[in-house]
């Protein structure tokens, strides 16, 4: 199989001779290409549309962008003149990475002769990177559902931040960068594993260090993997500060491509590869993506020892999340207060996801209709259902109410949800704080341990008798029985109007029947 190369001649832009960045490399690398025969001809790709850039930018940076309006400081930050040939070439390179994203869909391989642009993120560009086609691609493979789970191998000498900050908090996505540790950024982002190279380091090392990070890799169940291979690690590399020969690129290439799967950019199914008993090198440890830990950074630097256990926790997200829809159905089902509440221990490290991700689930519907809109206005779940509310209220009134009667609407399809405040309709997924058990707790044993619904009504009274609970025009929204602290009998659910919505049957707190 030949593999299959995009380029396009518009990957040479016209920035001056002078310029620091030699932008002639992608017209000679194509003309090598042609004339050593190692290809016969090239994918030509159409310029990114707009939709499609969306997925990973801002619209009012491709709007800057397209129209020359883009501040100097932003110019500045990318390095190049926001002139016509720039660009086009932007535009055209990041079509190019969506071009051999759909190759490899069919071929298992395609390359793209530019790109990489791992720099630029959600509202800017930097370095010399204007868009960041791997994070566009990625993304388009995500939304069509050509891809479930992407890795994006980085071995460009430099961090690609941009690629850690766009992906920050998509689970879909694993971010992998070997770089220089004194190189650019000098602010590095986090990724969801970073490995930091001293200067000067040399091919046995590196490749060491990069063969023990590929066995860990292998391990996961990547659909696509995206290689940037950068070549500034090359010893010649003016600013690259690291001394990788010509035999130690193409050895590093031939490890990474050594078998065939149906993967994106030069990268293969990675080979097993045995750990040595003792390891020469210093393993990098993962900081969390936020709120890191300063005592994290004394591990950095200390080399595994021979027959030393490396050893931590984790938590798969789907399962988190199928336990948490799992405990919502029950609420529903049993007709209970849905309430979340957790040890302020690691509130710092852990709960933010793990709280995060009840938010998601419970406002699912909400959260899958109007994706695309919170990750424009920079709702972050982690934050709670109040930064919905905060975010949606600088858009205009139809779209705000859109958005709000969509969470009404959940409201009206999941269990109660328990309040911490309930005469301002504040729940407990509103605010992280509200769900650390010693900020919540005030709350949680208001009258002897039981919790109020969004009426400020106690949803048990004294374990038995009968329990009336309204809608906020005063009409009855429910109405039934408690034995010993849970449902039990007939209960008989109305809407605003006062007319029945259903009446359900209970038998020690679990429903057993429920007619319409």
């Amino acid at each position: 199989m030949e593999l299959p190369v995009v380029n396009h001649k518009d990957y040479f832009a016209k920035i001056g001779d002078d310029h620091k960045f030699p932008i002639n490399k992608f017209g000679d690398l194509a003309n090598y290409l042609i004339e050593k025969k190692i290809v016969k001809k090239f994918y030509e790709p159409y310029p990114c549309s707009q939709e499609t850039l969306l997925r990973a930018h801002s619209e009012k940076y491709i709007k800057d962008i397209r129209n020359k309006t883009l501040d100097k400081n932003g110019v500045k930050k990318i390095g190049f003149p926001l002139v016509d040939s720039v660009i086009k070439r932007s535009y055209v390179a990041t079509g190019g990475t969506v071009l051999a994203s759909k190759l490899a869909i069919s071929t298992g391989i395609a390359c793209n002769t530019a790109g990489g642009s791992h720099h630029a993120n959600y509202n800017g560009g930097a370095g010399y990177c204007v868009f960041n086609d791997v994070a566009v691609a990625s993304k388009y493979l995500l939304e069509k559902g050509l891809a479930g789970k992407i890795l994006i191998f980085d071995l460009d000498v430099h961090q690609g931040n941009g690629n850690s900050d766009i992906f920050r908090d998509n689970r879909n996505v694993f971010t992998f960068s070997m770089h220089s540790k004194s190189n650019y950024p000098a602010k590095k982002s986090i990724s969801d594993c970073d490995v930091e190279l001293k200067d000067n380091t040399e091919d046995k090392e590196y490749l060491n260090i990069l063969k023990f990070h590929l066995n860990k890799l292998n391990k996961e169940n990547f659909d696509y993997v995206f290689y940037i291979a950068g070549v500034d690690i090359h010893f010649n590399d003016r600013l690259g500060k690291l001394k990788i020969t010509d035999d130690g690129i193409k050895e590093r290439d031939e490890i990474i491509t050594q078998k065939d799967s149906a993967l994106i950019f030069e990268s293969g199914e990675m080979e097993q590869i045995v750990q040595p008993t003792a390891t020469p090198f210093n393993i990098p440890v993962k900081e969390p993506k936020r709120n890191a830990s300063p005592m994290l950074e004394n591990t950095i630097n200390r080399p595994i020892q021979e027959g030393e256990i490396i050893d931590c926790a984790t938590m798969n997200m789907s399962d988190l999340k199928s336990f948490l829809e799992s405990q919502i159905q029950d609420s529903n089902d049993k007709g209970i207060l849905f309430s979340l509440h957790m040890k302020a221990t690691m509130m710092k490290v852990s709960d933010p996801i793990i709280f995060g991700a009840a938010v998601e689930v419970f406002f699912k519907d909400v959260f899958d209709k109007h994706g695309q809109l919170f990750e424009e206005i920079g709702v972050d779940s982690k934050n709670g259902l109040g930064d919905v509310y905060a975010k949606v209220n600088s858009l205009s009134d139809s779209v705000r109410k859109q958005v709000v009667d969509d969470i009404e609407k959940v409201y009206n399809s999941r269990p109660e949800l328990a309040m911490v405040n309930s005469e301002k309709g504040i729940t407990n997924l509103h605010v992280p704080s509200d769900v650390i058990i010693d900020a919540s707790m005030p709350a949680m044993i208001r009258s002897s341990g039981k919790m109020w619904n969004k009426n400020g009504e106690l949803l048990v009274e004294d374990g038995n008798g009968k329990m009336i609970y309204y809608w906020e025009n005063g009409q009855i929204r429910g109405e039934g029985n408690f034995k010993d602290d849970k449902r039990d009998g007939k209960w008989t659910y109305y809407n605003e109007d006062g007319s029945i919505a259903r009446v359900e049957g209970y038998k020690d707190g679990v429903r057993v029947n429920k007619d319409k």
